[in-house]
């Protein structure tokens, strides 16, 4: 009945956040109804954080390449902290393999999450 009122009498916020609620309705009865699905994203928004404020500090970079290598070893440390390794001791054992490499070898087994601990 309230919904066909056009929401009369309701201030402008409310009567926003109910049409936003109305139309978010059939994505909510879905997450209902599916009981292993993560009601909220701040797991997510908490990993964005730290790549956030990479952004910030990235901005004084100076050029492409030099981006590109720091979203590279951003992200290999972000990986070693998703794999709880330690980024030192990865990085020492990544350098090591990485000096008795031969051109042509296949370096993909030296992800963090493929060298040993």
């Amino acid at each position: 009945m309230f919904r066909k009122s056009d929401f009369a009498g309701c201030g402008e916020l409310l009567r926003k956040a109910l049409k936003y609620a109305i139309g978010e309705w059939p994505a909510m009865k879905r997450v209902l109804e599916c009981g292993d699905v993560e009601l909220s994203n701040n797991l997510s928004e908490q990993m964005m954080r730290r790549i956030k404020m990479n952004l910030k500090n990235a901005g004084n970079i100076g050029s492409e390449r030099s981006a590109m290598h720091n979203a590279f070893m951003y992200s290999v440390i972000e990986s070693c902290k998703m794999l709880r390794r330690n980024v030192e001791d990865y990085l020492k054992s990544l350098l090591d393999r990485l000096r008795t490499a031969r051109d042509g070898d296949d370096l993909t087994n030296c992800l963090p999450c493929y060298l040993p601990a």
